[in-house]
């Protein structure tokens, strides 16, 4: 009989629990992270501004019939940022590196219904807040604030018009540079890092108190949408949805019935949409335990090093600058 040899087989190699996280960047990383995106912002709001300021300004000296086109308003308006300002923003940022994003998470579609209600009725509640603000803000002005959507888009303008900037391209676009762009850049730091700042640049860049607050508020979900999926898929979805209800709905009723049906169906499905978005902000905050972010790969950085630098110093004084600009004007 042999005997018997007992056979060893290697060990796995043994794999902690536990991974502690990676150092901290230096803060003077963090600051330049921060300040190059600020730059980069930076760039592309000036390019809008002055194409499209500069085209009205020629216009009106020209050919001032163009300015009563709702389509030539538009493209002064967008086509700058889309196809000089977004490409001015990739070069800024082209050399800075992207972080490693944190885990991604399944979200179901009776999530999407539900946050997407809760946004739109948060939304429209910080509208009221936006009328009555700029309402007092006329009668300490002594005139009417300037509305730049109602300049832009004047009552019966051409509801293919809306569709094409405000309801697909501008969600698409703005996804884009505001969430995917930062998402790469700063999602690495954590939830409440990426989000603020993300919903902060997007509220300022409206630069009027029309939009600032309900975009604020539809920044934070839009961004904890990204945050949360690591894609922009869904926050594009809710963005369209909320642009097509609150800008495209109504121009599309009236253009197929009359204007008082049109105008009665709308203000039905506004009431139902609050109702529904109020119990469903209380079912999510409820379970709100239940959906817990992903941790970032690296410590929240200091607030010193977000908002202490070039970039974002000259980023929010042109953007409040230009807002103080459109209450004056």
């Amino acid at each position: 009989m042999d005997e018997y040899e007992p056979k060893y087989e290697p060990a796995d190699e043994y794999e902690p629990a536990y991974k502690p996280p990676p150092p901290p960047l230096p803060a003077a990383d963090v600051r330049l992270r921060f300040s190059r995106i600020g730059w980069g912002l930076v760039a592309l709001v000036i390019v809008q501004q002055l194409l499209g300021s500069g085209f009205i300004l020629i216009a009106q000296q020209l050919r001032p019939e163009l300015l009563q086109n709702t389509w030539i308003l538009m493209c002064a308006n967008f086509l700058p940022l889309y196809l000089l300002g977004i490409p001015v923003l990739l070069a800024v940022l082209r050399k800075l590196p992207s972080l490693a994003a944190p885990t991604a998470q399944r979200l179901r579609p009776a999530q999407f219904v539900q946050l997407a209600l809760a946004s739109l009725a948060a939304a429209y509640v910080m509208n009221f807040f936006s009328q009555a603000l700029n309402g007092l803000i006329s009668k300490l002005k002594g005139g009417d604030v300037v509305n730049p959507l109602e300049q832009i888009m004047p009552e019966g303008s051409s509801p293919w018009v809306i569709l094409l900037f405000v309801v697909l391209l501008a969600p698409l676009f703005e996804e884009f540079v505001f969430r995917w762009l930062l998402y790469k850049k700063l999602a690495a730091f954590g939830a409440k890092t990426y989000i603020l700042f993300s919903a902060l640049v997007f509220a300022l860049y409206h630069v009027n108190f029309y939009q600032m607050f309900y975009a604020f508020v539809l920044g934070l979900a839009l961004a904890g949408l990204t945050y949360y999926t690591g894609n922009i898929k869904a926050s594009v979805a809710l963005h369209l949805t909320v642009n097509l209800i609150g800008s495209g709905a109504l121009p599309l009723l009236s253009a197929f019935g009359s204007g008082k049906t049109a105008m009665a169906v709308f203000g039905a499905a506004l009431v139902a949409i609050g109702i529904a978005g109020l119990f469903s902000a209380l079912l999510l905050f409820s379970r709100r335990k239940e959906i817990s972010m992903p941790a970032g790969t690296y410590l929240p950085p200091e607030s010193k090093a977000i908002f202490g630098n070039s970039g974002t110093v000259v980023l929010l004084a042109i953007l409040a600058g230009l807002t103080v600009f459109m209450v004056l004007a």
